[in-house]
């Protein structure tokens, strides 16, 4: 009986790391979600003044420029939470797999262990994607201040190639 109690005991610690990777994506995925929302707000807020009477021809034009980025930039983050949602999927599977073979369902630790790693270099694409997406907004801003003449400083430690 006590080795049944160990043995259901490891399965449960041994399931947990996943389970904490499922909720440290959950968290990421809300954020990246935030950021889909602006920037839907932004390409809207653009397109409502591109239509308007009032804008001036320049403006138009500095208005389409930055919905190119706006869209890109929401690219990033679209390809973002689709990989944050595929990590969510891998350590359920990793989860599942670990059970399984607790429970001799399923042979030997591979299937967890490689679904586990695809978690991992899933939410590192994710990663990857928000740092692009981070990057490209410099460039809107850059085309925000072109008419206004106020060069954007360089950030600290860096170089500036969203301007190459």
């Amino acid at each position: 009986m006590i080795g049944t109690e160990i043995s259901v005991l490891s399965v449960i610690s041994t399931a947990v790391t996943p389970v904490v990777m499922i909720s440290a994506c959950g968290t990421l995925t809300i954020s990246v979600n935030a950021r889909q929302q602006h920037l839907s707000d932004k390409i809207r807020g653009a397109a409502a003044e591109i239509r308007s009477a009032k804008t001036s021809d320049e403006r138009r034009a500095q208005l389409r420029e930055q919905i190119r980025v706006f869209e890109r930039r929401f690219v990033c983050t679209w390809l973002a939470a689709d990989a944050l949602y595929g990590a969510i999927t891998c350590f359920l599977l990793t989860t599942l797999f670990i059970v399984w073979t607790e429970r001799r369902l399923s042979q030997g630790p591979l299937f967890p262990l490689v679904f586990f790693v695809l978690g991992i270099c899933l939410m590192l694409a994710a990663a990857i994607g928000v740092v692009l997406e981070v990057a490209l907004s410099r460039r809107t801003l850059q085309i925000e201040a072109r008419d206004l003449h106020l060069p954007l400083q360089k950030p600290k430690g860096g170089d500036d190639r969203s301007t190459q």
